[in-house]
């Protein structure tokens, strides 16, 4: 696992992370409470699942996930339609669900992946089993997804991937607080007081 401590080295992403989230008091005692909970082996496993095209992205959540929360099993689908058909066979129910909406093809004649609103569709017509992190530029269609999963019982929260730091800074310290939720809730599903999973852990979380 990582030394929140260790010092920068350019170009890392687990780098990066440490240095912003040893920058402010929330994030430490976030990122502390919940790895420390895991790493004594007093936490649940994770299952975190995504919809997310991006390779360099993926890259980067699988990176962060791995290395500061060990006993994470991170599943993710670069096609809204595969998404779709895989969520049936999933393991188990999942700890955090993650989703960007705009899905791009690496190749003219490849097939059209669908976006995020497939899945939140298709997701209005499951039971909520898990915390839903919205991570879209797209902000009418993630508003759209948002409203229709939160109308459906389902929590969600959502992040503006804005700045180059944006899963470290933002994402992460998000995804923590949802996963100790899901951990807490079985389900995860919204409180009885409709607040957010980043108000239900250490206060209001300072995302775009």
């Amino acid at each position: 696992m990582l030394d929140l401590t260790e010092g920068e080295q350019d170009g890392q992403p687990e780098r990066r992370i440490g240095r912003i989230l040893k920058s402010t008091v929330l994030g430490r005692r976030r990122v502390a409470s919940f790895v420390g909970q895991v790493a004594m082996g007093t936490g649940p496993d994770q299952l975190l699942i995504m919809l997310e095209d991006d390779r360099e992205r993926l890259d980067r959540f699988s990176r962060i996930l791995s290395g500061y929360v060990p006993r994470v099993t991170f599943l993710h689908w670069r096609s809204a339609h595969e998404f779709i058909a895989e969520y049936p066979r999933l393991p188990e129910s999942p700890r955090l669900t993650a989703l960007d909406h705009d899905l791009f093809v690496d190749e003219p004649n490849d097939p059209d992946p669908g976006d995020g609103r497939d899945v939140a569709v298709f997701l209005t017509t499951q039971p909520p089993n898990s915390p839903i992190l919205i991570h879209s530029s797209n902000l009418i269609a993630a508003d759209s997804m948002l409203f229709a999963l939160r109308d459906a019982g389902w929590t969600v929260d959502r992040i503006a991937p804005i700045g180059d730091d944006w899963i470290e800074a933002y994402w992460f310290p998000t995804a923590i607080g949802l996963l100790r939720q899901g951990a807490r809730h079985e389900g995860g599903t919204r409180s009885s007081d409709g607040k957010m999973a980043h108000e239900l852990a250490d206060g209001p979380q300072g995302s775009a």
